[in-house]
């Protein structure tokens, strides 16, 4: 089995928009090319969820008339590592992958957010969530393969949510009651170097401590004429 992390970092450094290729520069889509190998080595989504859904958008339902309808986009973050963003002229599509036999819960139909880099082949990556401890505010991620992926679920009204059963609002914690989540919001975000406008969580029931964020639901929308679900 070959290690993604090993393939990572036998790469020289990139090149530069600005560069040609030298013998030590190596561009962005070779190491994205190449990483492939080693997440398809160890079985990729296929290991775990066995169903994908029909691709979709999603869109942004906000109270604010900036955000409202807006699809959203994903962004590039560091080697083979996407946001989801907000753009003026691109939207991205999406899968949800579940597992084979798999009921719906609280939350609707619960798997793994998924969504395909553009690469030769492309590469399945899926989404999870970056905390760093100096905020309440994290970063959906999409990384390949699916170590640590966040699931979700689609409600009745193809809202995006999370179900959790901690609740540690009270002493002592319980974790018997399913509580369907829906704590988005559109934030301008920093991460590795990079600033966007963000899909963004919030973690507990606290505001959001970055000051730019707009509470909004993300509302999933099929792709017109799109085939149907099928096993991968």
């Amino acid at each position: 089995t070959i290690s993604y992390i090993n393939t990572i970092t036998s790469f020289e450094p990139l090149c530069t928009n600005q560069q040609k290729k030298t013998p030590n520069c190596t561009t962005l889509t070779e190491m994205k090319s190449a990483s492939v190998l080693g997440f398809l080595a160890s079985g990729g989504l296929a290991a775990a969820q066995t169903v994908q859904s029909k691709p979709f958008n999603l869109l942004v339902q906000s109270d604010s008339k900036e955000l409202d309808g807006r699809a959203l986009g994903t962004c590039h973050s560091g080697a083979a590592i996407e946001s989801i963003c907000l753009l003026n002229d691109a939207k991205a599509v999406f899968n949800l992958n579940t597992t084979e036999g798999a009921q719906p819960g609280a939350g609707g139909l619960s798997g793994v957010l998924t969504w395909n880099l553009p690469s030769q082949p492309p590469i399945p990556s899926s989404m999870s969530f970056y905390a760093d401890p100096s905020t309440n505010v994290a970063l959906p991620l999409f990384y390949p393969g699916v170590d640590n992926a966040q699931y979700v679920g689609f409600d009745a009204d193809d809202l995006m949510n999370i179900v959790s059963y901690l609740d540690d609002t009270k002493s002592p914690p319980t974790g018997q009651t399913a509580r369907v989540l829906k704590q988005w919001y559109v934030c301008t975000t920093y991460y590795t170097s990079y600033t966007y406008q963000t899909l963004t969580w919030v973690l507990g029931n606290a505001k959001p401590q970055n000051p730019s964020c707009v509470k909004v639901d993300v509302k999933r929308k099929f792709v017109e004429d799109s085939t149907e679900a099928k096993r991968i």
